[in-house]
């Protein structure tokens, strides 16, 4: 029993519905209906998420938002609740007409394209055009907000292959050959991986240059290499915002009426999905206005197309990594303390110009002897 929203009130519980709606063997597609699972999982780890794909955004969103409103067609009963509760369009665009619309649009295909293929019009259809990008907000430097992050996209080896002198599996403590401690500071935290592979975290560091990994660790240490602890680089981020708006062409063929109810679905799925399917997805602070209804006369179709337009204008940040360096693997006070003393010897006073050397009169700290 089908019960409308608009008059009775009632009070739908939406269900998850994953189906394919087989269409008629001349339109050779199914119709794609499925519940949206909201909020979307976040996909990727790293702030530096490169140049925002817009137009695959929006044109996801739609595609989902079309997939979602047919799962849960109760949901069309809001796009046209207001003509049945007018007195002056109930009689003529009430219940019947809202109905119409509906089976209307849950029956039919309605792809949406990134430009419409004039070698192959499907009407109807949706289509979406980059109208214009441009950078809306000039700084004197393109750090983003998050001006570094982890890379542990590599992990090279800071020791050369080495075969430990000595090893104690009962203690964990193993000893190493001059030529590897001098090659590097060796510090807790760093790991020794293994001949196959396998990490094993340098867990202290003692005065002899031995280091202790966890006790009873049995492994085969033959060609080991000694590694920082992950992740070894930091990449610096930068980013900029841009300013674009997109057309989303509405077109059907037949009658008129149906651009009317297609065009209202458009706006609806841009209001209802905006936060979750554009906000969310980095196609932020959208707004949007829509053209007035025409015959389209440019698409090579004998059919009568009606057209509408949408332009949607949103903020994007393109980020990108500025450059990749190092993480400090270890710190040697006394290697810094022989350094800044060779650097900077102590002076010896008897070449310093006796004029230049003043004491303080500690009875009166102003004057100078």
């Amino acid at each position: 029993m089908t019960v409308s929203l608009l008059t009775r009130g009632y009070v739908c519980t939406a269900k998850k519905i994953v189906q394919q709606v087989p269409l008629s063997p001349t339109e050779g597609q199914a119709l794609l209906v499925k519940t949206l699972a909201l909020p979307l999982p976040p996909s990727m780890t790293t702030e530096a998420i490169g140049i925002h794909q817009s137009d695959v955004i929006i044109r996801t969103a739609l595609v989902a938002a079309i997939a979602d409103l047919r799962a849960n067609p109760w949901l069309l009963d809001y796009v046209f609740a207001s003509l049945p509760r007018d007195d002056m369009t109930m009689k003529d665009y009430g219940e019947k007409e809202v109905q119409r619309a509906k089976e209307w649009f849950l029956r039919t295909a309605i792809p949406v394209f990134m430009t419409p293929r004039l070698d192959e019009v499907k009407i109807p259809c949706i289509t979406i055009k980059l109208m214009d990008s441009n950078e809306d907000i000039v700084t004197l430097g393109d750090v983003h907000y998050i001006s570094r992050e982890d890379n542990d996209s590599q992990w090279p080896a800071l020791s050369p292959v080495f075969t430990p002198d000595k090893y104690n599996s009962a203690t964990g403590i193993m000893v190493v050959s001059t030529q590897i401690q001098e090659a590097l500071v060796i510090a807790a935290g760093m790991v020794v991986v293994d001949n196959i592979g396998k990490s094993h975290e340098i867990l202290e560091v003692y005065e002899d240059g031995s280091f202790a990994i966890a006790q009873g660790t049995v492994a085969d240490f033959r060609n080991s290499v000694i590694k920082g602890a992950k992740p070894s680089y930091v990449t610096s981020l930068e980013s900029t915002g841009y300013r674009e708006t997109y057309q989303i062409g509405v077109h059907v063929s037949g009658e008129p009426v149906y651009l009317t109810w297609l065009h209202s679905i458009v706006v609806f799925i841009l209001l209802r999905y905006k936060q979750t399917l554009l906000e969310a997805r980095g196609f932020e602070r959208s707004v949007f206005n829509s053209s007035d209804f025409d015959k389209n006369e440019g698409l090579p179709t004998s059919e009568n197309v009606f057209s509408r337009y949408v332009s949607i204008t949103g903020y994007v940040r393109q980020y990108w990594p500025k450059d990749l360096k190092p993480k400090i693997t270890s710190f040697d006070p006394y290697l810094l303390a022989e350094a800044m003393d060779e650097a900077s010897p102590e002076p010896d006073v008897d070449e310093l110009d006796k004029d230049s050397l003043w004491t303080v009169d500690v009875n009166d700290p102003k004057k100078k002897k």
